[in-house]
């Protein structure tokens, strides 16, 4: 994911002192928080997520191959208890400085994934006991209960996520736009004549966090930082399903969401992918994000997650996470046979398993990379092919240009004690 910068001019050919906007953060958190769970490198943890009929063991292992001099991924692994495991994948973008980036994917790691749980506890928690039938790779369960509580859980995420996105633009406010504005003033004054201004970008984040339960799966996301799920029929193969859809311009209906907003789109060739929006600097190749204040101006590009709720399957299953240099050179199929792969081979801790299955994943994007890099293949944008959001069917391969990072929990049956 990422964005493009643009100049500030004014009508006389001037450019203003665009001030570079360097997120910090304004949120003190203790070192446990922390050290619980790494936002980069390397990770394991195992858990016991139990419901009134169900218990499921599950691992989680997360890794990150940053691009160096970019490094701005960043990732959560949590198991609360034996109620549930929290991931999330942030791949955070910026233009004037890589720390700005790092900044809005670390605040965001640090603070939504909690946060969601907090507010989706309650009402995962007492549905605990239902969703025992085996999960369907063709549909999701529809029941009216099931729809009932998505419904709120979107409302509970929504929360979350723009409350956040409330905090990043006060801050922008006050740092960045208040302040140039107060500039603009007196350049025109000095001038006589009205100076446009196009407001600097502070970086952003993409968002993706799953909240799994023993009998259910939410997700809530911004972004295109996927998840998938992996799931194995009786004759042992493994079937993928996106549980995720990516926020960008090959979706039609965020196309047209962009459009209505007021928000504009690439028109030559190098800006295909890229969303514009007026009175912003540059674009990003996102239409969701967290951050990205100028962008976010009538909702164009919107902090509203998008949600899926998902019946945990029976017997082993797992979800991948991953941010969107991973999915750049990798379909889901290929994905989850890598991943089922690792589970049928076995051999070391729980953990470890999971681990390996991070691992592997990466090795395969290094292996893509390694043969677009051969074959002298020029970078194409990041936008998703025509093929089916649901499906993906086709990589979208580019240029080793950005981070990869992954997540993989791996859900296993067990007896009830």
């Amino acid at each position: 994911m990422g964005c493009a910068s643009g100049k500030i001019k004014t009508a006389a050919d001037k450019e203003l002192p665009a001030q570079r906007y360097q997120c910090k953060s304004r949120f003190g958190l203790p070192k446990t928080v922390l050290s619980s769970r790494s936002l980069k490198g390397s990770v394991m943890r195992c858990g016991v997520l139990k419901g009134s009929r169900r218990t499921v063991r599950c691992m989680l292992a997360a890794r990150t191959a940053p691009v160096e001099n970019k490094d701005q991924d960043r990732f959560v692994i949590h198991v609360h208890g034996n109620q549930a495991a929290v991931v999330g994948i942030f791949d955070g973008h910026s233009v004037h400085s890589r720390r700005d980036g790092i900044a809005h994917a670390e605040n965001a790691a640090m603070h939504l994934p909690d946060a969601l749980w907090k507010r989706c506890k309650s009402l995962l928690i007492s549905k605990l006991s239902g969703a025992d039938s085996r999960f369907s790779i063709s549909r999701r369960s529809n029941s009216s209960a099931n729809s009932k509580l998505k419904a709120k859980l979107e409302s509970a995420a929504t929360a979350c996520f723009t409350g956040h996105q409330s905090a990043c633009e006060s801050l922008y406010r006050k740092r960045v736009e208040e302040r140039l504005l107060v500039e603009k003033q007196r350049l025109e004054q000095e001038i006589g004549e009205e100076v446009p201004l196009a407001l600097p970008q502070e970086g952003g984040t993409t968002a993706t966090v799953l909240l799994c339960t023993a009998s259910f799966i939410f997700a809530a996301w911004v972004g295109d930082s996927r998840a998938v799920i992996g799931v194995q029929d009786a004759d042992g193969a493994w079937h993928a399903a996106s549980l995720t859809r990516d926020h960008n311009l090959s979706d039609e209906s965020e196309r047209t969401r962009l459009l209505q907003a007021g928000g504009k789109t690439g028109r030559d060739v190098a800006h295909a992918g890229h969303v514009f929006v007026e009175g912003a600097e540059g674009s990003l190749k996102v239409t969701r994000s967290l951050g990205d204040s100028p962008f976010h101006k009538g909702d164009a590009v919107s902090c509203v997650p998008d949600v899926s709720l998902t019946q945990a399957a029976l017997g082993t299953s797992f979800v991948i996470v991953a941010s969107d240099g991973v999915w750049d050179h990798m379909d889901n199929a290929t994905a989850v046979n890598l991943v089922g792969a690792c589970l049928a081979d076995r051999q070391g801790t729980a953990a470890s398993i999971a681990a390996s299955a991070c691992d592997a994943v990466l090795a395969r994007v290094e292996e893509m990379t390694a043969l677009v890099e051969t074959a002298d293949c020029p970078p194409t944008s990041t936008s998703v092919s025509s093929a089916s959001v649901d499906n993906k069917s086709v990589p979208r391969k580019k240029a080793s240009v950005d981070d990869k990072s992954v997540v993989v929990v791996v859900f296993r049956e067990s007896s009830q004690n």
